[in-house]
């Protein structure tokens, strides 16, 4: 079956359609504006779909949306409560919802939120082993942070703390340990310390009462280091930073400065920061310079 634009096709869960390995079971274009389908198909029922798209080829897909010319492939519009776009994958190594870029300026997903307490990009994972998101290459952002429900008040108020942020690769490691009867103490690091790390720093604290003469008696090695000086008994905070080297974080070095690319320059990541319109930003000259938005691509229920 074969559907064109200003085609109306309506009929119930009997309706079914198919195709051959070079031919598309439904074929429907629109040429005109103004928010028009070339096919729309609506479920009345609580307990129905109004398009289900599946496939039992790994080479097909179930729905496949393309764009050729600014818009979008796939548009998912709601209104209150409901779900736009909707992924599921309830085997051991599928995919709910995939994204994939190869332009160089491209974006797998994007998620943008123009309300003041909106997400652009949610997720969320209940399980031990569970990711919300999951990044194998460089994660890059404006500012980060954790959000909870507050320890003291966690039904009316929320906690917030920024990441923190560095220049480098770096990790920390800390702890409390107690000083033995000369007044040394020797920390072992995890196994795994040496190979993630070099170029250490450390910091040393007495607790409960002065110890001037604490000092680290012996540098790491094998993923050991001895405190010395303290007293008898006495309890030393101690701190050590190491900076990555393994394999990837050699391979992919931050740049801590570097020159906008010739297609940023003159624009902004945040214009609004800086008294500017939006139309400086680089976001909305990437992604919605002169694409219409989802309420003018939606078609309203009939």
């Amino acid at each position: 079956m074969t559907t064109y634009a200003g085609t109306s096709v309506a009929g119930t869960s009997g309706v079914s359609s198919t195709s051959s390995i070079t031919q598309q079971a439904i074929n429907a274009s629109n040429t005109g504006t103004g928010g028009n389908a070339g096919v729309a198909i609506y479920a009345t029922s609580t307990a129905q779909d109004a398009i289900h798209g599946a496939s039992g080829s790994s080479l097909n897909s179930g729905v496949w949306g393309s764009n050729s010319n600014g818009g979008y492939g796939v548009t998912g519009s709601v209104n209150f409560a409901g779900v736009a776009v909707y992924g599921s994958n309830t085997g051991s190594s599928g995919t709910g919802v995939y994204g994939t870029s190869s332009g160089q300026f491209g974006f797998g997903v994007v998620g943008i939120c123009d309300a003041s307490s909106g997400t652009g990009v949610y997720g969320e994972a209940s399980g031990s082993f569970g990711y919300a998101g999951y990044f194998a290459g460089v994660l890059t952002k404006s500012s980060g942070s954790f959000l909870i429900d507050h320890p003291l008040d966690p039904a009316n108020k929320y906690l917030e703390h920024s990441f923190v942020e560095s220049p480098d690769m770096k990790n920390i490691y800390d702890g409390v340990a107690v000083a033995g009867a000369s007044g040394e103490i020797a920390v072992q690091l995890p196994p795994y310390f040496d190979a993630l790390n070099e170029s250490f720093r450390y910091q040393l604290t007495a607790i409960g009462q002065a110890a001037p003469n604490l000092y680290v008696k012996q540098e790491l090695v094998a993923g050991k280091f001895v405190i010395a000086g303290a007293n008898a008994g006495q309890k030393v905070s101690w701190q050590v930073t190491g900076i990555r080297k393994d394999p990837w974080a050699k391979a992919h070095p931050i740049v801590t400065e570097r020159d906008k690319p010739a297609s940023e320059l003159g624009l902004y990541k945040h214009p609004e920061v800086y008294n500017l319109p939006e139309t400086k930003g680089i976001s909305w000259n990437r992604i919605k310079k002169g694409t219409p938005g989802p309420a003018t691509l939606a078609k309203p229920h009939p």
